[in-house]
């Protein structure tokens, strides 16, 4: 059995799961980069490419945006653009519905990729900055579970977190 450094220049694949059944086959370059891969691999669990991973929290289509971002930002793909970069990770990002945006979020945390998680939080607070409570709960289909009466002690305990 090679090494994983010995795989990875052979153009190894690492074969995963995803939550929707798909199966992905990934280089072991960027397989390398995802948490919870990285880890087995790292760790000598998962030395063989032969073996299929499982990643139970990430639907395929997010899978695709991580790997994309991976390729962006960590495999050279950048090429020293900063802005032109910046551009790429709002376009990865904006287009998103609000399910979308919840789906690559929580893949994001689940893979490790702090740099695409902040992407998409910030993503979120750009999309309700300005935005009354009920303008948010209707974008993000919140029930909204307070009675009248609470919601009324809650303007009068805190006027300034409602700017009616």
């Amino acid at each position: 059995m090679s090494t994983p450094a010995e795989a990875a220049a052979a153009g190894a694949m690492v074969q995963v799961k995803t939550s929707d059944n798909e199966i992905v086959k990934l280089p072991l370059e960027i397989a390398k980069q995802l948490r919870p891969i990285g880890d087995m691999i790292d760790g000598g669990g998962a030395a063989s490419t032969l073996m299929t991973i499982s990643l139970p929290e990430v639907h395929s289509a997010n899978l695709a945006r991580a790997v994309q971002y991976c390729e962006k930002h960590h495999a050279g793909g950048g090429g020293g653009d900063d802005e032109g970069v910046r551009i790429w990770d709002k376009e990865l990002v904006g287009g998103l519905d609000s399910d979308g945006l919840y789906g690559l979020t929580t893949a994001a945390s689940f893979l490790g990729l702090e740099g695409l998680l902040r992407l998409a939080c910030q993503e979120v607070a750009d999309r309700i900055a300005g935005k009354e409570p009920e303008q948010i709960r209707a974008m993000f289909n919140i029930a909204n579970d307070f009675s009248t009466e609470e919601e009324a002690a809650m303007r009068s305990e805190a006027p300034w977190a409602f700017d009616d």
